[in-house]
This record gives structure tokens, C-alpha cells and sequence, in this order.
């Protein structure tokens, strides 16, 4: 950060961090992704399905899949293959057949919305 470059490489970013340190650096992530190309590597898929748009699965160094991150972990057999779990919003909207949402917030405002609309 301090070199300001176009690049930044992450590894791991939220390893060991509690779930408090966990939403700053997903927040940190989202503004520096406004001014610079991140390349992430994590085995986080929640924080992953949050903060990327477009990823690339890796198996024994190779790159085996890319794409569009909604549509990757929607691929449940690449994702059995390589032992990844499914982001947690990927199983509520497998789960209960809900719309596919990006994050936490826009699950909460659909709720939010649908329980209005029900009282009305």
C-alpha cells in the first residue's frame, strides 16, 4: 500500500482474524478494489463470494475453472472435486430458494421488504 501500486497481491488476508477483524478487512478490500486490481488468494469462500467478481479455482497448481463467482459456486461437482464448501449464501439460496444475493445486506433488505409487503 505504501509503494502504491496497481497490483496487490493478498494471501489468506483473513486467516486467524476474528469475525470483527474479518468485516474490516472485507471492507478495506471493497474501497481498494475501486482504485486497484487485487488478486486474493483464500480459503475463505464466504469472504471470496462477498469481495470478487471473477475467480479462478486452482488444484495441484493448475488453474482448473474460472469465472464469474455466483456462477462458479453454483457448480457443485467442481466444488466437490476440489474440496471447497459452498459461501453460505449459495446454500440459502439453494436451501430455501431464495434469489442468489451478493452479501449479507442485500439478503437483509429483501427480507425486510418481503415482511412489509406481507403486513400490508
Amino acid at each position: 500500500l505504501i509503494m502504491d501500486t496497481k497490483v496487490l497481491l493478498l494471501d489468506e488476508p483473513t486467516s486467524g482474524l476474528d469475525p470483527a477483524m474479518s468485516e474490516d478487512i472485507k471492507e478495506i478490500v471493497k474501497e481498494l478494489s475501486q482504485e486497484k486490481k487485487l488478486i486474493i488468494s483464500s480459503h475463505d469462500m464466504d469472504f471470496i463470494y462477498e469481495v470478487c467478481d471473477y475467480i479462478y479455482i486452482l488444484s495441484q497448481g493448475k488453474v482448473i475453472r474460472e469465472g464469474i463467482t455466483q456462477g462458479i459456486f453454483l457448480e457443485e461437482n467442481l466444488l466437490k472435486k476440489v474440496g471447497l464448501d459452498k459461501p453460505w449464501l449459495v446454500k440459502i439460496h439453494e436451501y430455501l430458494n431464495l434469489p442468489l444475493y451478493k452479501n449479507e445486506k442485500e439478503l437483509k433488505k429483501s427480507i425486510k421488504k418481503e415482511l412489509i409487503w406481507k403486513r400490508e
